[in-house]
């Protein structure tokens, strides 16, 4: 069996204020070649379908009639998706009976009826060209912790997960006699994997061990972490992102194909790279002066082109209509360049043993004004103005007479 494992695609996803429908249609495109040519019996989506949980009409019309436009030219195709935590669960099942006609199975959530969770809509069987059986995908949409269903009610929440992997893995195994292989998907947030190209600091990423997601699978399909990446002995692999979210995902972007025949083999991984038309890129290297910057940008081939961020030092605060110029810049000398952002960074700092320390009793005695002034040359490695001066000195004064 061949699986083709695609996640994140993001769709709708905007740079700064630019939209990507070019890209994304290039990725279409090339998918649909590879489809042609690698003749998968199955394409999963491992969540994260469009960027917003909710898109707007041109961006649900425009994954419908991609997903049409395969079912047509491969009507034997199954393709199986699961929601993302950018995807609303609800939006996306609301058509999911709809899509089982064109061969789509869409996964948003877990069904409770009367108490009993629905486990049939996540077991999906896979046939072959020849309406063969030739494997089982367990499909487990993006859940928060506290939302992973319980087979019994005093099961702890940091145990559902694995009870609910594990019941479904039991299910999969009991029916599957010609030893099979069984694909799990997943949209989850695996410990110590590679998360470059995601901003850490926002926080938001519950993280699971792998373990938790049970052990009798073959190929788990994950989706989530954006950097493509493969652990668990081989058995389990993010695929990553299609096209860059953003200018941090600095690593070769792809979709993998996966093989195998039967339950308990070793998968065979095979990532195909993604090309981007309107690639991202990081100028200068190495940061430099402001006005040098846009100096080395006239070396440029006004033909590429490329979404932008322009690398500079930074002493104190940006320049005085910094985005102005180069608006005005780049539409003139670059018009194919997508100027998003400069990437700021800060000057060299005073080494340890220049750093101006204060005991309290220095805190005490010596001004306000001084005592910022020693810390703005610390920080920004420069003096601060004049202007900044006064406009601090006449700030402590209203609040001393205020005291």
């Amino acid at each position: 069996m061949k699986i083709l494992h695609t996640s994140d695609w993001h769709l709708g996803h905007q740079l700064f204020d630019f939209e990507r429908i070019e890209e994304f249609s290039d990725f279409f495109h090339q998918l649909f070649a590879i489809i042609e040519s690698e003749n998968p019996e199955v394409m999963v989506i491992s969540g994260d379908i469009f960027h917003h949980s909710n898109p707007n009409n041109f961006w649900q019309r425009y994954f419908n009639d991609q997903l049409l436009n395969i079912h047509q030219h491969f009507p034997k195709l199954k393709i199986v998706a699961i929601a993302g935590n950018h995807d609303s669960s609800n939006r996306l099942e609301i058509s999911a009976k709809l899509w089982n006609f064109a061969n789509v199975n869409i996964i948003g959530n877990v069904h409770i009826m009367d108490g009993k969770i629905d486990y049939e809509r996540h077991i999906i069987e896979i046939n072959n060209s020849q309406n063969e059986l030739v494997g089982y995908i367990i499909a487990i949409p993006y859940l928060y912790s506290y939302n992973f269903p319980s087979l019994e009610n005093n099961t702890p929440r940091e145990e559902r997960l694995n009870f609910f992997t594990n019941h479904l893995q039991q299910i999969v195994n009991e029916r599957n006699t010609d030893n099979l292989p069984v694909i799990m998907l997943a949209h989850i947030a695996v410990t110590d994997s590679d998360t470059t190209g995601h901003n850490m600091e926002r926080g938001g990423m519950e993280f699971y061990d792998v373990g938790k997601l049970g052990t009798d699978y073959d190929y788990l399909a994950l989706g989530h972490i954006h950097c493509p990446q493969t652990f668990n002995n081989g058995h389990a692999r993010y695929c990553g992102t299609p096209i860059p979210i953003s200018f941090d995902e600095k690593y070769e972007h792809s979709i993998t194909m996966v093989t195998l025949e039967h339950k308990g083999e070793q998968p065979i991984i095979n990532p195909i790279k993604i090309k981007n038309p309107i690639p991202l890129k990081v100028f200068p290297k190495d940061a430099v002066e402001f006005d040098e910057a846009f100096q080395l940008l006239e070396d440029f081939d006004k033909e590429e082109k490329m979404y932008l961020q322009l690398h500079v030092k930074l002493k104190d605060v940006p320049p005085q209509y910094c985005m102005e110029h180069a608006t005005k810049y780049f539409s003139s000398n670059l018009p194919n360049v997508r100027f998003c952002v400069y990437k700021w960074e800060k000057e060299k700092q005073i080494s340890s043993d220049e750093k101006v320390c204060f005991n309290i009793e220095q805190l005490q005695n010596d001004s306000p004004t001084n005592v910022a002034k020693n810390y703005y040359a610390e920080k920004f490695n420069s003096e601060m103005s004049p202007e900044m001066v006064k406009m601090l000195d006449s700030v402590i004064k209203e609040v001393a007479s205020k005291e």
